[in-house]
């Protein structure tokens, strides 16, 4: 990495005021496995901020259809687990239960 290709940025933080406080405290605090410098993580909070803020303008319904598209997802999640958890009664043979259930999963693979 060239230096010419280095720009420095010097932040302040004032832990009097409750916004920058927490800002600074999730710096402190990151994932040092994920985020191994300061520079990793504000890079990716602004690009991601600035980039889902552009989506919201571009599309006003953006947020909306994230959280029904979270929402759909955790009702499918939902009912496949209880899929899987229903007891085969002795009359359904095991093959007819496994139609049904591969069915059902196509059948909800469709809303997802």
């Amino acid at each position: 990495m060239a230096k010419e290709n280095v720009k420095a940025l010097y932040l302040r933080f004032d832990l009097a005021d409750e916004e920058e406080c927490r800002a600074y405290d999730y710096l402190q605090n990151r994932d040092k496995t994920e985020f191994g410098s300061y520079t990793k993580l504000v890079s990716r909070a602004v690009n991601e901020f600035y980039e889902r803020r552009s989506r919201l303008k571009a599309d006003p319904y953006f947020e909306t259809r994230e959280k029904e598209d979270a929402f759909i997802a955790r009702v499918l999640d939902a009912v496949r687990h209880s899929a899987l958890s229903l007891p085969v009664s002795q009359e359904t043979e095991a093959a007819e239960q496994e139609e049904n259930v591969e069915a059902m999963f196509a059948f909800l693979d469709g809303f997802g």
